[in-house]
């Protein structure tokens, strides 16, 4: 059996099935301009009822502006298999691309549209057969070269003005713009390449006679422009003169080309044509063998008379029609307006044969906006463009004139029906007040009538485009308008009233903290200062002058801050009320105002006794005003268990390794030294000791000292939970701190009591925070047992726990806080702020006091954990 055939393999393309999209519309269909070179051909408007079809619109989609016109071309019913097509629908025709037979028949028979039987038999059985989609490819071929002929004989003239223009190149961008292959194609060539020679000859002269012409006038042009310019060359051998513009023409050519320069300036420089005709008739220019013909000479002098009768015929001609054009466009607005239609987008206005100005009216709403627009299209004619004269403009612009003033006068009387002049009223009346020490409330530019009128006239231009929004809305009718716009300016003024009342009382308010300033003693950061001044001058003379000088100025900023705090203070005893014991005892106002005034007084004194206390303490103005709250109170206990702690050798590791340091950075089999891997190897030993369990065999991981404490001590602990040295310390402690009897070693028998017991404690503690943090990975003692005191029933206090040799914090939350301490969570933040709350008396530290105690707590546990082997990274 036969392969059915399907649209792509008879356009010579591959048969499978691609997705198309053809993206038609139902819209009338308006043709475009078809341009070609220098002319254009302007098509028909055709309806949905066309006999072309649905095709020639997806065709549409596949083409330029040429192919638009192409596409509906009346077809000859004589094909009626392939003009079938007219009646698809987009979707249908998207079948009929894909070869879809089944499809596309199947489709026709389910169509809902009113189609008569006679036209669904004939869908049907141009379906059925794909014979049928050659014949309408071929047809497609066919239009698309007969159109294209057509044009081509028929203005074949124009064709041959363009330069560009080649027939072969044309066709060939026609057929690629159609998308034409296979059948179509070959179609499409066969009928184009039937012209006839004796057509390609005659457009063969069409071209040289454009040459001829474009030469001609291009001389006409060159050389009046030269004339004009004052370049005029008529030297026999000068380059782009005027006789090198005449050579190789004949005397009729020459002749041609002097009439055209005549009429030319006639036009546009009158007194240069005539020196023109002049120079001809003295010789000073020669034609042909040099002879002045009279003949000539008098068809200049025509020339230069005729031109002058069609320019003033002309411009009376062209002030008519510039007049009747902005006759009908008045009308067309004035009537739109009128009738309360849309106003167009835009409309033409005539200028002359050269000009004509577009209005853009896409935003007017009245006459007056239509009359700008006018205004701004004469306004955009370039400066340079002298075929409009600026009377003119001036003249257009007159015309509409009236339609502002008039849109003026409206809206004046809009606005005072809306009651903007009692407004205006209003607003004097409110920047005339006086506050309670008879000063203009607005400051004194409102003592005159004139300063009030100006800022007056400032509010009322706020309220002005209310009112007119509201007059030009087209929703409502004029008593709505009104009205509307009357409760807006009421609106207006009581939103201007309610400003002013509060800025009145702002004012009255200042004046009165102002009056209670001075009523307490004034201001008294003059007496601040002095107590700065005179502390800065004696620190000056004992220190070095550059710090003495940066000390001077953090103190004047900080005095600022604490005059500010004074402020605030002195204003709550301004603002305060009585209390109810004050109304009770019968407190008049003024005797209350008088307490307030003592309230103030002794507030300034007591600031400044503040300041005073504030800088004895330790000579820094921070609001520290003895020993206890600094911060060095705090850390004392740390800074003497520290004091002559070994301080371990802090390794930065730049490969972002961070931990224990259970293996050598280098390699396990490098010579390098990595100090922090060999501290760790210490720990791993010193946990391997204490937590050996007793027993024969454990010497050699114990050593011979440690195996014997532990064994002494397992032994006279006599406990089956006790079997390593670690369990044993713990045991000791608790029995300690309990008032037991220890199990000891016979050496620690002959010690003091106390001292033993105070050892077995430290030895629990340091061992067990050692495992915790380097064997376990965990914090070496969590936040509950640091606010407790107990540490697996072992009582300590967190105050006196050496932080810089016993890890205590957990490994990720120190390397954090150490490294990267901005970018801590709230959650990270408040953890360290926990531990450092645990292990220091913070009771009488200020936030900067409690920042500079955790920094420190930091870098001593930095130092613990450094000292056991772990390496920090940010």
């Amino acid at each position: 059996m036969a392969r059915k055939q399907t649209l792509k393999s008879l356009l010579g393309g591959n048969s499978d099935r691609v997705q198309v999209d053809l993206n038609l519309d139902q819209q009338t269909f308006q043709a475009p301009t078809v341009r070609a070179g220098n002319y254009a051909v302007a098509a028909p408007t055709y309806a949905k009822t066309n006999s072309m079809t649905q095709l020639s619109n997806a065709l549409e989609r596949y083409s330029g502006p040429l192919l638009k016109g192409y596409a509906n071309i009346k077809e000859q019913q004589s094909l009626a298999m392939a003009d079938a097509t007219e009646l698809l629908t987009p979707e249908q025709l998207k079948l009929l691309n894909d070869g879809d037979s089944s499809g596309l028949t199947e489709s026709i028979n389910n169509d809902k549209r009113q189609i008569d039987e006679a036209q669904r038999k004939k869908l049907i059985s141009f379906a059925e057969n794909p014979n049928n989609y050659e014949r309408a490819y071929r047809r497609v071929g066919s239009r698309v070269a007969g159109v294209f002929t057509e044009d081509y004989l028929t203005n074949m003239d124009k064709y041959a003005e363009d330069e560009s223009f080649d027939f072969q190149t044309k066709a060939d961008e026609i057929a690629e713009q159609y998308g034409l292959t296979g059948l179509g194609e070959q179609e499409f060539y066969k009928q184009i390449n039937s012209i006839s020679e004796s057509t390609k000859a005659r457009f063969g002269e069409l071209k040289n006679a454009h040459m001829v012409r474009t030469d001609k006038a291009e001389a006409i042009s060159d050389q009046s422009q030269q004339i004009i310019n004052g370049t005029f060359n008529t030297d026999v051998f000068a380059a782009d003169g005027f006789y090198d513009a005449m050579a190789g023409k004949t005397l009729a050519q020459q002749e041609d080309i002097v009439q055209g320069m005549v009429t030319k300036l006639a036009a546009e420089h009158p007194k240069k044509a005539l020196e023109l005709i002049e120079s001809y008739e003295t010789g000073v220019i020669a034609l042909g063998n040099g002879k002045v013909r009279d003949e000539f000479a008098d068809s200049l002098e025509n020339a230069f008379a005729n031109e002058e009768k069609r320019i003033d015929l002309i411009a009376q001609g062209v002030e008519t029609k510039r007049n009747d054009s902005i006759a009908e466009f008045q009308a067309v607005y004035s009537n739109a307006i009128a009738l309360g239609q849309d106003i167009p987008e835009s409309t033409d206005i005539f200028i002359n044969d050269g000009l004509t100005i577009t209005v853009d009216t896409s935003e007017a709403k009245n006459a007056a906006d239509v009359a700008r627009a006018v205004s701004d299209a004469v306004a955009a004619i370039p400066e340079d463009d002298k075929s409009i004269s600026e009377g003119t403009k001036a003249l257009i612009v007159n015309k509409f004139a009236g339609a502002v003033k008039e849109e003026e006068l409206k809206v004046v009387k809009q606005r005072e029906s809306a009651g903007i002049n009692v407004a205006s009223s209003q607003f004097m009346d409110l920047l005339a007040v006086k506050d309670s020490e008879g000063n203009y409330v607005y400051g004194e530019g409102m003592k005159t009538t004139l300063g009030r009128a100006s800022q007056t006239q400032e509010w009322v231009e706020e309220l002005n485009p209310i009112i007119d929004a509201i007059y030009a809305d087209p929703e409502l009718d004029m008593p709505q308008k009104v009205q509307q716009a009357k409760m807006a300016t009421l609106k207006f003024v009581a939103e201007k009233k309610e400003a002013h009342d509060k800025f009145v009382g702002e004012k009255e308010d200042s004046i009165k903290a102002l009056r209670f300033e001075d009523d307490t003693g004034g201001d008294r950061q003059g007496n601040v200062q002095g107590i700065l001044d005179n502390f800065f001058a004696s620190t000056e003379m004992d220190g070095d002058p550059k710090d003495a000088l940066q000390d001077g100025q953090t103190y004047l900023e900080q005095s600022r801050v604490f005059d500010a705090e004074t402020d605030r203070l002195r204003e709550e005893i301004r603002n305060r009320k009585m209390t109810d014991e004050e109304i009770a005892s019968g407190m008049t106002s003024e005797q209350f105002y008088q307490k307030k005034i003592k309230e103030g007084k002794d507030l300034n004194a007591d600031r400044e006794a503040l300041i005073q206390a504030d800088l004895a303490a330790d000579r820094k103005l921070d609001g520290r005003t003895k020993d206890s709250q600094q911060p060095e109170a705090a850390t004392a206990t740390q800074d003497d268990l520290n004091k002559n702690l070994e301080k371990a050798n802090v390794v930065l590791n730049k490969k972002g390794i961070t931990g224990f340091a259970t293996k050598n950075i280098h390699g396990q089999r490098s010579r390098k030294t990595d100090v922090v891997h060999i501290s760790a190897l210490k720990t791993k030993n010193l946990i391997q000791d204490i937590t050996t369990p007793r027993g024969e065999g454990h010497i050699f991981n114990q050593g011979i000292q440690d195996s014997y404490n532990a064994n002494m001590m397992v032994a006279r602990i006599n406990d089956p939970e006790v079997t390593t040295m670690h369990e044993a310390h713990q045991h000791n402690a608790i029995a300690y701190q309990s008032g037991e009897e220890m199990g000891i070693t016979p050496f620690d028998g002959l010690r003091d009591h106390d001292e033993v017991g105070a050892k077995m404690v430290g030895n629990f503690i340091q061992g067990e925070t050692v495992i915790r943090a380097a064997r376990d990975g965990v914090a070496g003692i969590s936040i509950n047992e640091l606010e407790s005191g107990d540490l697996k029933g072992v009582k300590f206090n967190p105050t006196t726990l050496v932080q810089a040799a016993t890890p205590i914090l957990p490994f990720g939350l120190l390397n954090k806080a150490f490294l990267d301490s901005d970018n801590l969570t709230p959650q990270e933040e408040q953890q360290v702020r926990d531990y450092a709350d645990a292990l220091y008396d913070m009771s009488e530290q200020d936030e900067a006091g409690r920042e500079e105690i955790i920094n420190e707590m930091v870098k001593l546990q930095v130092n613990a954990y450094a000292q056991i082997g772990f390496r920090f990274a940010k």
